[in-house]
C-alpha cells in the first residue's frame, strides 16, 4: 500500500485526486476505480474478474461500469447480490453536461448478461490495467465533469462499457454529516489558507468541457479526446447530439444502445434525433 498525503487545502479536486492516486499504478492486470465509501460483497474480486473476462468474446477492451445500489451505515446490507443498474440518460444541463440516474436493469427473458453502457461512473470502474496508461484521470476535472468526459475518452480511446448483472458493492450517498471538500475549501479560502477555490475550478472544467464536446460551437481539439474513434462516433453509439441538444428514442426509453447507428448516413442518423429535455 502506497498513502500520498495531501492537505485539503492542497486539493485541486476529484480528477488531481486521482490522478495523484494512480501515480502508485505498476502495470497490474487490472485497475478499480471508486470511491471511499462503499461496502463489498464476499469474493467481489473473483466476481469482477470473472465477469470482465466473460466479455473478451464481446470486446477487445471491456469496462465495467456502475452507479451502484445504496446502503447506510448501521443498517444491515441486504445480501442478494443478483440485481444489475445502469446509467440513463435524463437531460442535458447542469453542472455535469448531461444529467444521469441509475435504475436496475430490466433483463428479457433469457440469460442475464452485462449490458452495453452509455456512460462511466466515476464512484465505480473495473478495467484491465491499461486503462490507467489509456485513459489516465484528468487533473483539470473538478468534479461534476468527471463522468461524461471519461465516457467519450475510454470510448474514443477504444473501450467498451458495460454494465454488470450482478452488483458486488454497495455505496453510501448522501453522506450529510461528511465534509465535502468543496466546502472545507471555501472556508478556508475565506480564511486565508489556500488560494485554490473549488467553485472556479469546477466552473472551468464544465466550460472546457462543453467547449471539446461542441456544445459551444465546432468542438475544440482537447489532449484526453482519444484517435481510435471520434467524438462523433461516441454519439452515435449513444444516441446522444451534445450540439443540438437531442437524442434518439432509445437514449429517452433507456433503452440498451446498440452499433446500429454507426452505420447510417448522416442525413439518416439526423433524423433519428429528438428534442431532449433540457436542465439550467
Amino acid at each position: 500500500m502506497r498513502v500520498f498525503d495531501y492537505a485539503m487545502s492542497e486539493s485541486r479536486g476529484c480528477g488531481w485526486a486521482r490522478a495523484i492516486a494512480q501515480q502508485a499504478f505498476r502495470d497490474e492486470a487490472y485497475t478499480l476505480q471508486l470511491d471511499s465509501h462503499h461496502r463489498f460483497a464476499r469474493d467481489w474480486d473473483r466476481e469482477l474478474i470473472a465477469q470482465l473476462e466473460a466479455l473478451r468474446e464481446r470486446s477487445f477492451r471491456p469496462v465495467l461500469v456502475a452507479h451502484p445500489p445504496a446502503y447506510d451505515p448501521g443498517q444491515p446490507v441486504p445480501g442478494r447480490c443478483e440485481e444489475g443498474y445502469q446509467i440513463d440518460f435524463v437531460a442535458f444541463g447542469g453542472p455535469g453536461v448531461v444529467a444521469t440516474r441509475s435504475t436496475t436493469i430490466m433483463y428479457p427473458p433469457g440469460p442475464a448478461a452485462p449490458i452495453r453502457a452509455r456512460f462511466f461512473s466515476g464512484g465505480f470502474a473495473f478495467a484491465d490495467g491499461s486503462f490507467v496508461r489509456d485513459v489516465p484521470a484528468d487533473p483539470d476535472h473538478y468534479f461534476n465533469t468527471e463522468e461524461i468526459t471519461l465516457a467519450v475518452r475510454a470510448y474514443t480511446q477504444g473501450y467498451d462499457l458495460f454494465h454488470p448483472h450482478r452488483h458486488v458493492l454497495w455505496h453510501y450517498y448522501g453522506r450529510p454529516t461528511a465534509p465535502k471538500v468543496w466546502e472545507d475549501q471555501a472556508a478556508a479560502l475565506a480564511r486565508g489558507e489556500t488560494t485554490l477555490d473549488g467553485a472556479k475550478l469546477g466552473m472551468r472544467a464544465l466550460a472546457d468541457a462543453r467547449q471539446a464536446l461542441g456544445m459551444e460551437g465546432a468542438p475544440r481539439a482537447v489532449h484526453w479526446m482519444g484517435r481510435r474513434r471520434s467524438l462523433h462516433d461516441y454519439e452515435r453509439f449513444a444516441g446522444l447530439s451534445f450540439a443540438r441538444r437531442a437524442a434518439t428514442a432509445e437514449a429517452l426509453c433507456h433503452i440498451e444502445p446498440r452499433d446500429d447507428d454507426l452505420r447510417l448516413d448522416e442525413a439518416a442518423w439526423v433524423a433519428r434525433l429528438l428534442p431532449a429535455p433540457r436542465i439550467p
